[in-house]
């Protein structure tokens, strides 16, 4: 029986071969078109016997043209295309490129009239990095932004957003023990990048951050990044609103800024009018005073400053 499977395998492999290689044949571009040898020769002398035979020749052509669609077919699965078009430029032959998009007819190279030195240069570029766009999918002249939360995006008036031209990944760029092809390099990514953006954002918050920190039972929690006003230092209005408040708190047992904290116009235009003054004394820290103002006619650019010993939130 299992003779017989045998038997069955080694003739399905000998059927799909040959018919592989006579669809190779059967191609105008063939290797065997340019072959002009037929017939046979042989030559003897004493009992020996040499056969030259044309069929020889034929059967090498073959093969050969079948490796080469062999490999197109393999460069295809990772992307790679023949293009009589633009493309990554080759320098074994100027009249055809490598992209990463499959081409049109009008572009199509029969991989059976490529030169096997053109076939090694198209898998080092197989590997490689491409900056156009359309090679990821994307329309001619498309472009690309990286949004406020670090996404890939194509929204430029997106807030935060920021444009970034394609390009090839380091080792830095990758996060820890992630590995990728980038031309030709196998990297090993560090997560360089990732510590850097953490780095930042711990920086970015250390300084944003209220002087003394306060907590829920304060009645004074932080607001965020954006928001936070840091006592003794200037802040700038980044929109024009009709109307905002501003909540700042001072401690009462301290004579840095008096009993009551205070907010002062630098340059432009805001109104401020004091709402609301309130003495606390069920605080952890102690007693403070808390004062809330009302900002109104607020003009982009305007500069304020706060005298406060545990800063400020803005409230829109």
């Amino acid at each position: 029986m299992k003779k017989r499977i045998l038997s069955i395998i080694l003739t399905l492999a000998l059927t799909v071969g040959t018919c592989s290689i006579a669809a190779a044949a059967d191609r105008g571009s063939a290797t065997r078109n340019s072959l002009k040898s037929y017939g046979a020769i042989e030559y003897h002398k004493g009992n020996d016997k040499v056969i030259i035979n044309s069929d020889d020749l034929y059967m090498l052509a073959d093969q050969i043209d079948q490796v080469k669609l062999e490999v197109t077919d393999q460069l295809e699965a990772m992307n790679t295309y023949f293009t009589s078009g633009d493309g990554i430029s080759l320098g074994t032959d100027k009249y055809i490129s490598i992209t990463h998009t499959r081409p049109s007819k009008t572009d199509f190279v029969d991989p059976v009239s490529v030169n096997f030195d053109t076939l090694l240069e198209a898998i080092a570029a197989s590997q490689s990095v491409s900056s156009d766009v359309t090679h990821y999918g994307y329309s001619p002249g498309t472009k690309l932004y990286k949004g406020s939360n670090g996404e890939l995006t194509t929204n430029g008036s997106e807030e935060g957003a920021e444009q970034i031209n394609v390009a090839a990944a380091t080792a830095d760029n990758l996060s820890a023990g992630t590995v990728a092809w980038v031309d030709g390099r196998l990297i090993l990514g560090t997560g360089g990048d990732n510590r850097a953006y953490f780095d930042s954002g711990y920086s970015s918050g250390e300084d944003n951050k209220p002087d003394k920190p306060s907590t829920p039972s304060d009645g004074f929690g932080t607001g965020g990044e954006e928001n936070t006003i840091k006592t003794g230092k200037e802040y700038t209005f980044t929109e024009d609103m009709e109307i905002c408040y501003l909540y700042i708190a001072n401690a009462s047992n301290t004579n840095k800024y008096g009993s009551a904290p205070s907010v002062n116009l630098i340059s432009g235009q805001v109104i401020m009018t004091r709402i609301v003054t309130h003495n606390m004394t069920n605080i952890s820290n102690g007693s403070a005073t808390i004062c809330i103002y009302r900002c109104t006619n607020v003009k982009k650019g305007s500069v304020i400053k706060i005298n406060a010993t545990y800063g400020g939130i803005l409230f829109k």
